[in-house]
């Protein structure tokens, strides 16, 4: 299954691939959403377009260390076919939208014919090029909890090049203070 295939893509370009058969999720609406609610959070599809995140007024409101971090990844060309479901799924140590998710405590719905479940971000990956992902299951979405008063975060990349590289080292930070910014609620790193 795909939705928009750019590593997918590569890979079978190389013969690193050779799937019997493509199933295209594109045509599913509500695998392509971004819907926030005060007191459930942020919803993300995961067919959901990179640059649509990067562009949305309500990522960049309420989670701006998620649009700081898709800002940051590839070209316009590929953020506009790339999904953030691909960019988790792939398992890749690179992928840029990993570090953010995991320190705004995200949860991926995972979903197949059985049941559904909800797993953390950083519970996903077994290792590089590994999920916990069944064959029957797929992710539907990205669950972001409502931020918290008074939470700052950034993500910083080091890579070889200065643009359009993948990250050799992807780190996200998050800092939450109280109302007089003196005692330290929350962090992650």
């Amino acid at each position: 299954v795909f939705a928009g295939g750019t590593d997918l893509l590569s890979k079978m370009k190389r013969r690193e691939l050779a799937p019997k058969y493509l199933i295209d999720l594109n045509g599913i609406p509500d695998l392509r959403l971004i819907k926030y609610e005060k007191e459930k959070g942020l919803r993300i599809g995961a067919a959901t377009p990179l640059n649509e995140i990067m562009e949305s007024s309500v990522v960049s409101k309420h989670y701006p260390i998620l649009t700081e971090a898709v800002s940051k990844m590839a070209s316009t060309q590929v953020r506009n076919i790339g999904t953030i479901g691909g960019n988790l799924c792939n398992a890749v140590p690179s992928a840029d939208t990993a570090p953010p998710l995991i320190v705004l405590g995200a949860q991926l719905k995972l979903i197949s014919f059985q049941k559904e479940r909800m797993v953390l971000v950083e519970d996903f990956f077994k290792g590089p090029d590994r999920t916990i992902l069944n064959p029957s299951e797929l992710v539907s979405e990205i669950q972001i909890p409502p931020p918290l008063s008074g939470a700052r975060g950034t993500y910083l990349k080091h890579t070889l090049r200065r643009e359009m590289d993948l990250a050799i080292v992807g780190v996200a930070v998050y800092l939450a203070l109280d109302s007089k910014r003196q005692i330290c609620k929350d962090v992650k790193i």
